[in-house]
């Protein structure tokens, strides 16, 4: 992010989420020192116990004064990763099946621990997020976070999706939060299923409502010149209406017998929520590109009204003649919105058949960042998914989950021009629960997750270019 990005509406945009940072981060400064001080008072405590039992000289006593070996360890959490004799999801069924006390202690154990923990994961992310900023505006380099390179992209991706997911108060209660390890779990997986999700401005979604609604402005004030001295001057009255995007149930579940709960060796818990979460995240990604917007549907990108389009009709499709379509999309963006398209979303064959084109003298259109390129139309910068190139100015993304089944022949692929931050993903926080009930008669114990969410991509419609026709059907190498 060099100071030439920074132009005001970027700077509009960035500065809240940086400003919350710094709020968040102010306020754990502020726990740090209060635990600071209680530690203080229990050294100080610590020394009088001493002073007053002179001959108290455990190890301890030894490791507190300096005068020994000082060994510091970590408190294993309640649900630790990989840890056999504690699963949470069998605790939790347990507890639901047959209310037992010792897994009802171990749930809120584990929601004491979430309480303190999950705090200090958002600051740490939060803290890595401002760090990544201030680096960057600077020009300095940095460890990236994830794939993505842009420090508003990583903003974006770690205040959205990445702390939605870990609230302690939006569910039914603490012991449906997973713990820490499958949080972190969580946000792994879902790097892979939620390329375009991520990239989309994402907010937390507010309680207690089915539809949430946005004001619009339709039609804006006029200026001109006044004709005269005491004439009337330009007078023209602002229109609106709204967008709005209906919140929908995203959910999956998985069956497991009753006797894998009960007899189980291993803890199952990483491969069931990380198979569900996977899935989830995949999901959430596919209805922010293609939702129908009905039968429980977010509407998805490529089903709003109103974007700009781009037709490609050809039968042998190549990259310089796809090239121009490229500049046509983004240059709708520009003229429609009047700000520059930003990201270029392809599906990651599109993107390889791309990389793989050759000129007439047999040498890639597109190379690799090391061959010294001479007039390239693009870099090779990154793998299947996430962030892979810079094309024509646009951050090109590529993503498995954008759709190639449609088009007349139910073989065509789309591309995607387009500013995300002009669409809102609202999230709810992703709750598990477990059923008995439902499949009792075959010992059969239902494990659940879920969420609420919903999706607002006609915000800014001429915000969206959409290349579509016959030369995106599916290419041959």
């Amino acid at each position: 992010l060099s100071s030439d990005d920074l132009t005001a509406e970027r700077l509009a945009e960035i500065d809240p989420e940086i400003t919350t940072a710094r709020r968040q981060i102010e306020l754990l400064d502020t726990e740090i020192e209060s635990l600071r001080a209680e530690e203080a008072q229990r050294q100080a405590d610590a020394d009088q116990t001493r002073a007053q039992n002179p001959t108290n000289t455990d190890q301890r006593d030894a490791a507190i004064d300096g005068s020994g070996p000082v060994r510091i360890r970590r408190e294993p959490r309640t649900y630790e990763r990989h840890d056999v004799s504690r699963s949470y999801f069998r605790d939790l069924a347990m507890f639901r099946h047959s209310g037992d006390q010792q897994a009802a202690e171990r749930l809120n154990a584990h929601l004491a621990e979430m309480r303190v923990e999950i705090p200090a994961f958002e600051q740490r992310v939060l803290r890595r997020v401002e760090e990544v900023i201030e680096a960057e505006a600077r020009g300095s380099t940095v460890v990236p976070i994830d794939y993505e390179s842009s420090a508003e992209s990583r903003l974006r991706a770690s205040m959205g999706f990445d702390l939605r997911a870990i609230s302690t108060t939006d569910g039914a209660g603490g012991e449906f939060v997973p713990p820490l390890w499958m949080i972190e779990e969580f946000i792994s997986y879902a790097r892979a299923g939620r390329v375009s999700a991520n990239l989309v401005r994402s907010l937390p979604l507010p309680p207690g409502t089915d539809t949430i609604k946005l004001p619009k402005v339709t039609g804006g004030s006029s200026v001109a010149s006044q004709a005269t001295e005491n004439s009337t001057i330009s007078n023209t009255d602002i229109t609106s209406n709204s967008v709005s995007g209906d919140v929908v149930t995203v959910a999956g579940a998985q069956d497991v017998s009753l006797q894998l709960v009960e007899q189980s060796p291993v803890a199952f818990d990483e491969i069931i929520l990380a198979d569900l979460m996977a899935a989830h995240a995949a999901e959430i990604n596919t209805q922010v590109l293609n939702g129908s917007g009905s039968s429980g549907q977010m509407k998805g990108i490529l089903n709003v009204s109103g974007f700009n389009t781009v037709t490609y009709t050809d039968t042998t499709p190549t990259i310089p003649e796809l090239w121009p379509k490229i500049g046509d999309a983004a240059a709708q963006v520009a003229a429609n919105r009047y700000m520059p398209a930003t990201h270029a979303i392809l599906h990651s064959t599109r993107w390889y058949w791309m990389a793989s084109q050759l000129d007439s003298s047999n040498r890639p259109f597109i190379t690799t960042t090391g061959n010294g390129p001479d007039n390239a139309m693009a870099l090779l910068e990154g793998a299947t998914q996430g962030r892979v190139s810079n094309l024509m100015g646009l951050e090109a993304y590529s993503d498995a989950l954008v759709p190639n089944n449609l088009g007349t022949g139910t073989n065509e692929d789309r591309i995607i021009a387009c500013r995300p931050r002009e669409m809102y993903l609202f999230e709810g926080a992703v709750r598990t629960r477990v059923l008995f009930e439902t499949k009792g008669d075959q010992l059969t114990v239902v494990f659940q997750l879920y969420s609420y969410d919903a999706f607002i991509a006609d915000r800014r419609a001429n915000a969206i270019s959409v290349i579509a026709g016959t030369g995106l059907t599916t290419p041959s190498f």
